[in-house]
């Protein structure tokens, strides 16, 4: 038996790009937890669960089952205190903890990287995300200047002194916008536009206020997250998700009572400068 955790992590603003995206994120304390444990019987189907329940759509881990040929003969438990669908990068958390629990129990030996690569090409594939996974394997607040296996990427460590608060409203199926023309030029426009203005500062406030300015320019929020955002003027929409999200060194809990009169749940999170790992 093996297990591994991934953060999770929350992108403010991006690019689609045709091997992935590059863009700006910001990693959770919280995340999923994914263990990885031999079957007695070799030649039955792998199983796999999401917080004790059975998965039977799972798209992302199929992918990286695939990835590994370990279609049959392992099961699989992710667990994770996260909501699904809701732009937290849950999807990318659950496939590169699975990749690395499982090249721990079947003793493959591929190195970091590797792993690395297959969650993020199983997260392609499933057209669950663009390269979120990258994110979540470096902690803190990550830039991708570019997409693909060897990718560009920046890291700032974030002060503990510095909280998330996240208000779910309702999922939004990624796929949906990532591979539809339209949106993609919108957000492509928008990007460009803000991530080079966060790059003359790459500050928690100023990733705050150019995840705002992209998220209003692309039209992705609707009008109930639109009306919340113009009433909470230091908060924007997790990508890709109806979820409202603000970094603060405020009382996160007088926001979170904010954001607990309009939201199904909220949740309150610490930064986590630690990417994913195999725990010992």
């Amino acid at each position: 038996m093996a297990t591994a955790f991934s953060p999770c992590s929350i992108t403010g603003l991006f690019r689609i790009h045709e091997n992935g995206s590059s863009g700006a994120s910001i990693v959770l304390g919280e995340g999923v937890t994914t263990t990885v444990e031999k079957l007695a019987n070799k030649e039955a189907n792998s199983i796999i669960k999401i917080n004790g329940n059975a998965a039977l759509d799972a798209p992302t881990s199929r992918k990286v089952l695939e990835k590994f040929s370990a279609e049959k003969g392992y099961s699989v438990s992710h667990e994770t205190k996260v909501p699904i669908g809701f732009g937290l990068g849950t999807s990318g958390a659950g496939a590169l903890s699975l990749a690395l629990a499982l090249n721990a129990e079947s003793g493959d030996g591929l190195t970091f990287s590797d792993c690395l690569r297959f969650a993020a090409e199983s997260e392609i594939e499933a057209g669950t995300g663009l390269g979120t996974v990258y994110a979540e394997a470096a902690g803190g607040l990550v830039f991708r200047k570019s997409p693909g296996e060897f990718l560009e990427l920046d890291k700032i460590d974030i002060s503990e002194s510095y909280s998330i608060v996240c208000g779910f409203l309702e999922p939004i199926p990624t796929a949906k916008i990532i591979r539809d023309e339209g949106w993609k030029k919108k957000i492509n426009s928008a990007g460009e536009k803000y991530l080079g203005s966060f790059l003359k500062e790459t500050s928690i406030e100023n990733f705050m206020a150019n995840s705002r300015k992209f998220a209003f320019e692309t039209g992705l929020p609707d009008e109930k997250i639109k009306s919340i955002l113009e009433k909470e003027k230091d908060a924007s929409m997790a990508m890709l998700g109806k979820t409202v999200f603000t970094i603060t060194k405020e009382d996160p809990r007088k926001i979170a009572e904010r954001y607990g009169k309009f939201s199904k749940s909220v949740l309150i999170a610490k930064p986590s400068n630690i990417g994913a790992s195999v725990i010992p």
